[in-house]
């Protein structure tokens, strides 16, 4: 415990064999309750008789969420009458539940509409007939 908060160290072992043989450890740190202070560097050492090892990750605490939406030709694209034509963006946000729904001319794009299909999550609009 760390400050009133459990901070927890699962650790697992399995053996392997094969031509090989060695232990294969897993252990995973558990922060629960996150604050801002709980950012910054992380490292895992771990060492025996060979020598020892160490890896290290940054950690960003989150005090609000975001969404970045992007699409993959930019503001423009063109199309050709008469074919099919696709729109794809890409989005990443946190927390990762999120509402898509594409628009055109202000008007939402109903899933029912004959003339579109959306894909992908709703990240991908395709016009049936251009």
């Amino acid at each position: 415990v760390i400050g009133g908060r459990i901070i927890q160290n699962d650790s697992r072992k399995e053996e392997m064999s094969g031509a090989e043989r060695y232990l294969l450890f897993t252990s995973v740190l558990t922060v629960t309750e996150a604050t801002a202070g709980d950012g910054g560097e992380y490292m895992c050492h771990a060492r025996n008789r060979a020598g020892s090892a160490e890896d290290k990750i940054g950690v960003h605490v989150l005090e609000n969420g975001f969404i970045h939406l992007e699409c993959a030709d930019g503001n423009t694209t063109d199309a050709m009458l008469g074919t099919r034509h696709k729109i794809v963006c890409s989005m990443s946000a946190y927390p990762e539940q999120v509402e898509l729904a594409w628009f055109k001319d202000g008007h939402r794009v109903d899933r029912s509409d004959s003339n579109f299909l959306i894909e992908s999550h709703g990240l991908r609009l395709d016009i049936l007939n251009v």
